[in-house]
């Protein structure tokens, strides 16, 4: 996408997405590298979902609203 100077990349992500750690060191260095192109980056957070996993995880009595 860089080579062709467009492109458009969208990332379905957790709440985890917005927090910096170690380990996302590779989205920062793509962010790095697309700075000046014309690839943009979007970032879909939905936030918390009723899911099977949700209650499997014993998450039912969490803060967010959520089961």
């Amino acid at each position: 996408m860089v080579e062709q100077g467009k492109g458009k990349l969208l990332c379905t992500a957790t709440i985890s997405g917005r927090m910096p750690t170690p380990s996302k060191a590779v989205m920062a260095a793509l962010k790095a590298e697309i700075v000046d192109s014309s690839v943009s980056i979007t970032l879909l957070l939905p936030g918390e979902v009723d899911t099977p996993f949700w209650h499997q995880a014993g998450m039912d009595t969490t803060k967010t609203g959520v089961g």
